[in-house]
């Protein structure tokens, strides 16, 4: 047996407790390699021992080793004390987490201030690989520089740049795997429709109660096998078996080069992701319906010591995301709320998914084939460009005042988006006895009753729609 002692500001201390029964005093031994690392605060650079200020951080390298994450906020999670990261989607793209420092201290916007280098920015789409360090600062003596804005606590996030040192190249790459953690389990139809008849004669519905005959039916189809997601009379379909795949992968890579000399230094990135889909989707002639994101980071951050008292500094970064997914539920205030609410209440035994002739099923209930309306509904595809430019000049004044000097900065952002939407949807068909359609009055016992299955038309409708 093994007991760990620690505290912050001291060495962690390990005791073998093994044929013990005393342990005696305990001292431990000041870490002061710690305390002389540097944090980033609002105003500069200052060691740690003499921060009086609530400041976490958290390296660039140790981001990266967390795995298979997407943005920068859902690499924070679990990464420093007192900020907590709420992530409520995955959807390539979208899957950003909402962060909150010490909490929730209000009913209005919570999230707290994010600087990139200094200048306001949203951080999420910038590559890992670039990041040198975050500080969060959460406590009012720590966030006071930044007056109200830093009400939520700020986070600073500081890039690479170079080193006076010979051109180090690296290369990192990432293959990552993603599945459901858990999956759904229903019950049969014979079972679902029993229980529907003990409900409806516990209230004493009678006439609401499925026929004897309809469950005998199923209760054979079963026996016989003859039922399934593509069977005309006795469909039965599981959504999530038949839409949700085993595993999703996604992938991203990384070159930087990092140097420089005593008169310049520089850092220079490039990076590709790609976060793939769980989702089984069928590309189509005119559009690609699957959820999936690409995106391509840039970043160059030049040093130039003009003496030995003055310095400029350019940054160039930015991003092209394509985030692409089905198009569904265009006109409902929350679409993916919508189809997920769908997805799990859509009929199982009403229709399948095709039937025998190849035309898609959908029943009495309009829109609740999930397959087609995600393989024919059409698809939607963000196009968003960003960029961001920055100029940087550094004058020494150490012949006033030790340590004083003065930073003239200048940003500049750019960004855009494109839109582009395809709808389309498809011959929509329910079956019928032919019997049913033209003589509705006949008994289906009556031996002139004819069970030729038909199909009606229920919708056509294709059109392309393009939005800047």
């Amino acid at each position: 047996k093994r007991q760990v002692i620690s505290y912050v500001g001291y060495k962690t201390l390990e005791l073998d407790l093994k044929n013990k029964t005393t342990l005696g005093v305990i001292s431990l031994g000041e870490d002061t390699e710690t305390l002389e690392e540097v944090v980033v605060v609002g105003y500069g650079v200052q060691k740690k021992v003499s921060s009086v200020g609530s400041i976490a951080t958290a390296k660039g390298d140790d981001l990266l080793k967390i795995g298979s994450v997407n943005s920068v906020s859902e690499a924070l999670q679990g990464q420093m004390p007192g900020v907590v990261a709420i992530n409520s989607t995955s959807k390539p793209g979208a899957d950003k987490a909402s962060l909150l420092i010490r909490g929730k201290s209000t009913w209005g916007e919570a999230e707290p201030l994010v600087l990139v280098d200094g200048i306001e920015r949203d951080f999420n789409d910038v590559d890992v690989n670039e990041i040198e360090s975050i500080s969060v600062l959460k406590d009012a003596s720590a966030t006071a520089v930044y007056g109200v804005k830093g009400a939520n606590g700020v986070i600073l996030l500081t890039t690479k740049r170079g080193l006076e040192q010979k051109p180090e190249i690296s290369f990192t790459a990432n293959f990552g795997f993603k599945q459901p953690s858990a999956a759904p389990e229903w019950s049969d139809y014979v079972t679902s429709m029993k229980q529907y008849n003990r409900a409806q004669a516990n209230d004493g519905n009678w006439g609401a109660m499925v026929p004897e005959s309809t469950i005998t039916a199923w209760e054979n189809a079963y026996a016989t096998g003859n039922y399934g997601p593509y069977n005309d009379v006795f469909p039965e379909v599981d959504w999530w078996k038949e839409l949700v795949k085993n595993v999703g992968y996604e992938q991203a890579y990384n070159l930087n080069v990092r140097g420089g000399t005593k008169k310049m230094s520089y850092f220079v990135s490039l990076g590709y992701l790609h976060d793939g889909d769980i989702f089984n989707t069928t590309k189509q002639e005119d559009f690609d319906p699957s959820f999936s994101y690409r995106r391509y980071n840039w970043r160059s951050n030049f040093d130039f010591n003009i003496t030995s008292t003055t310095k400029l500094s350019f940054n160039v970064a930015g991003k092209m995301g394509y985030q692409n997914q089905p198009s569904y539920y265009e006109n409902v205030d929350s679409p993916d709320e919508r189809f997920f609410k769908t997805f799990f209440t859509a009929p199982s035994n009403e229709f399948p998914i095709k039937y025998s002739n190849g035309i898609w099923g959908d029943g009495l209930s309009s829109d609740q084939n999930i397959a087609c309306l995600m393989n024919e509904g059409g698809s939607r595809n963000i196009k968003q460009h960003q960029g961001f430019y920055d100029v940087i000049l550094n004058q020494k004044l150490d012949f006033i005042t030790k340590g004083l000097s003065v930073e003239v900065k200048g940003a500049y952002n750019t960004s855009y988006s494109f839109l582009q939407q395809r709808h389309g949807s498809v011959e929509s068909y329910t079956p019928y006895y032919q019997s049913e359609l033209e003589n509705p009055d006949l008994d289906i016992k009556d031996p002139a009753y004819n069970k030729t299955i038909v199909y009606r038309v229920d919708a056509v409708s294709y059109t392309h729609l393009t939005l800047p």
